[in-house]
């Protein structure tokens, strides 16, 4: 019995103080726990400090910790701070290295150029791995949860990052074999800031929220399966582009050349801006809205499908007059590839509501070096982007200081363009000919905006957009272009031969606006108007073509549009002059500007008949010259067995009068009286005369000559015939034989010479005449006047009946 108490007393005394220890060391280790874990932290990685403000169990399942930090060794920056976090486990879980849920609360992340050197020069980080790889010493976490977390990234060869960030991982393997796990995540970022670094930080991208999905072994891959980026704000700066450039300077792009960039399953972005900003004169200050949801988005690659964006509200102006842009766009839609992308290159973009202004403003981004502080070989790509098909809906141009005072022109286009380089620079412009077609342009007078004084209803416009970017068009074809002819058109002409000339004589013309050159110009079925104070009254039929070359719109002296009108034979009526041409053809010469002591414009016509009111003429010709105070001409014909001259002239002001005259020699007078008074008189026997006719509109207000005849003829008054035919039966044979005689007598007169005058106003006229002859002489004055008016009636005026 005494042997058996000794061995229960050397068995259980040892157990006894086992237990005592035991708990002894369970109560200090719960007392220190944070200093125990601070201590096998210490010895895991030695060139970081971790720190445990408190650690206590929360029963004997869970663990919380607060005030937590990681930092250097020996340095005082943190690099991360835990305000919160709670371990759950269970003790057979932790002999198999598995937790059940991590949960950090409030982690606050600051990477600086001290802890990320204090990463990379750890020694003891790749012994872990491989230690780890090794043991296979993994860890995994059934639920791992971030909440409120903040994080900033401060390197001084980097830009400023923030942003605030939680995420919610399922079934988290940390271990080598983690990249090869399959099992969704979820990473949430919010209030996203990238900005520069200096006294005033720029923006260069903010979003709102950015929630990415993947699994680790997508990670691997370089890929995220699903990304969702919500209000972006994205402003290109030089900056920016050197973040991605950077990377890539150091590479040698011939060891991996197929090496493919991050790739996205599906790629959402809602209610994003950009701006581009910074870049110096050559690249325009721009903004727009976009959005984008794509598949299989990447960086790099080789895939040739297509994907779509979406833009609107863009508009882009020069640095120097950033509130006025010169081009504004209602909806942008864009295709694109990942191969493209590699290559700078967008498929295809198509554009509804565009505006363009091709001013001062966009000629300045190919004119302006560049003013940016940073190298543009470090901020642009040698080689620029590029549209391989361009597509404008409901476009519209706008033309400005095109040179020789010629007025802003606007225009609407819908058009195709290839290969459109998206840079300022005429280096890099596709030289490939494009073909447009532009309707009812107008330039319209310098004094009147309401008046017309050119007119093209189509136009064709071949150009490049680096002849474009070089104020060149390859060439232009006017279709049935209008002059309209008339004190504006001359006054235009006036004003551009001013504007050439130099302000003292002798100097050289003052320096103008970069002008623009025109190679081919040319125009086909033209018309000329005859426009006075701006109303049109009669068009021409005449069908006129020209061409001209290296047409220079800056310089006027060099501008020389000289036309060679053609008129092709043909019946012309002017109804409202009763005016007739038949078989007219001829040529119009029209020069701009003026030659020294020249007509502008000047008519040469020819016409095989003539027809004005009652008269008619041969083969005739019209010579007419229009300036800004008028319409004058010259004409010539045979008529009436002679020949006849005259001239005309026509002033420029509605409601102006006008004037005419005209002489004949050798005209036969039977042919002429025919016409004049048929029933009345004739003269038979060549006459000479002179006519002078003032009009006013339409109607001849005056009309008044004078004629000579200097060889033998006769006058028949064929008037008196029908006195002779209703003599009264109840006279007597003898006093009828005596009026008979006396009336034969005066209608017959044989005459060597004569004269005579006429006139004729409004209703009335007067018609004199004077002959001698071997047997006398007559004098014969006819007065001529319309019906009379009932005093009753209102006073036509003429033309009314």
């Amino acid at each position: 019995m005494r042997r058996l108490r000794f061995w229960l007393r050397l068995f259980f005394y040892p157990l006894f103080i086992f237990a005592i220890a035991t708990v002894l060391a369970t109560c200090w280790l719960m007392r220190n726990l944070a200093g125990v874990t601070t201590w096998f932290a210490a010895r895991s990685s030695p060139e970081l400090s971790l720190r445990f403000g408190t650690a206590e169990l929360a029963g004997f399942r869970r663990i919380e910790f607060s005030e937590i930090e990681l930092r250097p060794r020996r340095q005082e920056q943190k690099i991360l701070s835990i305000a919160h976090a709670a371990v759950d486990y269970s003790f057979a879980g932790l002999w198999d290295h598995h937790l059940v849920r991590v949960e950090i609360e409030n982690p606050q992340i600051v990477l600086e150029e001290t802890g990320v050197a204090s990463f990379s020069g750890s020694k003891t980080g790749s012994g872990l791995t491989s230690k780890v790889a090794k043991t296979d010493d993994a860890w995994s976490v059934d639920h791992f949860a971030i909440r409120g977390g903040k994080a900033a990234l401060n390197l001084p060869a980097w830009p400023q990052v923030r942003c605030e960030f939680s995420g919610e991982f399922a079934g988290l393997e940390l271990s080598p074999r983690a990249t090869r796990s399959r099992k969704r995540q979820t990473l949430v970022l919010k209030n996203i800031r990238i900005a520069t670094r200096g006294a005033i930080p720029h923006n260069l991208v903010q979003a709102s929220a950015a929630t990415a999905s993947f699994a680790l072994a997508d990670l691997a891959q370089q890929r995220l399966p699903a990304l969702t980026i919500s209000s972006p704000s994205i402003h290109l700066r030089p900056e920016l582009l050197e973040l991605f450039a950077a990377p890539s300077m150091g590479t040698n792009k011939s060891e991996n050349p197929a090496s493919p960039g991050w790739q996205v399953g599906r790629l959402q972005i809602t209610s994003g801006e950009f701006f581009v900003e910074d870049f110096g004169a050559t690249v325009p200050v721009t903004s727009a809205k976009f959005a984008l949801d794509a598949t299989d988005i990447g960086v790099g690659g080789t895939s040739e499908s297509l994907h779509v964006a979406q833009l609107w509200d863009v508009r882009a102006a020069p640095l120097f007059d950033p509130l006025h842009p010169f081009l504004e766009l209602n909806a942008l839609t864009i295709n694109f590839s990942n191969a493209g992308l590699a290559r700078n290159e967008i498929a295809k973009l198509e554009t509804t509501g565009l505006w363009i202004g091709f001013g001062r403003g966009l000629r300045s981004l190919g004119n302006s070096p560049a003013a940016s502080s940073v190298s543009l070989t470090t901020t642009i790509p040698a080689a620029p982007w590029r549209v391989r098909d361009l597509g404008i809906e409901s476009g519209y141009l706008a033309i400005s200081n095109i040179g020789l005072g010629i007025p802003d022109l606007g225009f609407y286009v819908r058009t195709r363009l290839s290969d459109v380089a998206l840079s300022g620079d005429a280096r890099f412009a596709s030289n490939q000919l494009q073909s447009i077609e532009l309707s009812n342009i107008s330039i319209h007078s310098p004094l009147d905006p309401f008046v017309p004084v050119l007119n093209f209803k189509t136009v064709f416009l071949r150009f490049s957009i680096a002849q474009l970017l070089r104020n060149e068009i390859e060439e232009v074809s006017l279709l049935n272009p209008q002059i309209f002819v008339g004190e504006d058109l001359f006054w235009y002409a006036d004003a551009l031969q001013k504007k050439s000339e130099p302000a003292v004589p002798g100097e050289a013309p003052a320096a103008t606006a970069p002008h623009w050159i025109v190679k081919n110009l040319g125009a086909d079925f033209g018309e000329i108007i005859i426009a006075n104070s701006g109303t049109s009254h009669a068009t021409l039929p005449l069908t006129f073509s020209w061409r001209a070359r290296q047409v220079d719109f800056s310089n006027l002296s060099d501008l020389q549009l000289k036309l060679k009108l053609v008129v092709p034979e043909d019946d012309y009526t002017f109804p409202s002059y009763e005016l007739d041409m038949l078989g007219l053809s001829g040529l119009v010469e029209f020069g701009l500007p003026p030659d020294s002591h020249k007509d502008n414009l000047v008519h040469t016509l020819e016409v095989k008949n003539v027809r004005w009111k009652q008269f008619a003429a041969g083969r005739s010709f019209v010579s007419v010259t229009y300036d800004k105070k008028g319409i004058y001409g010259a004409l010539g014909a045979k008529a009436y067995g002679g020949y006849l001259n005259g001239g005309f002239s026509f002033l420029s002001q509605t409601d102006s009068p006008w004037s005419g005259w005209i002489s004949g020699s050798q005209i036969d007078l039977r042919k002429v009286t025919d016409v004049l008074a048929p029933q009345s008189f004739r003269i038979s026997g060549p006459a000479d005369f002179k006519m002078e006719v003032n009009g006013l509109n339409h109607e001849i207000e005056r009309l008044n000559g004078s004629y000579t005849m200097r060889k033998p003829g006769r006058l028949k008054v064929t008037k008196l015939d029908d006195l002779l035919g209703v003599l009264p039966p109840e006279w007597t044979e003898l006093k009828r034989s005596l009026t008979r005689i006396g009336l034969e007598t005066l209608r017959d007169f044989n005459y060597e010479a004569g004269n005579g005058s006429f006139w004729f106003a409004n209703r009335t006229g007067n018609l004199k005449l004077a002959l001698q002859g071997p047997t006398g002489s007559r004098k014969l004055e006819a007065i001529v006047h319309g019906p009379e008016e009932s005093p009753n009636e209102p006073r036509k005026r003429p033309g009314d009946e």
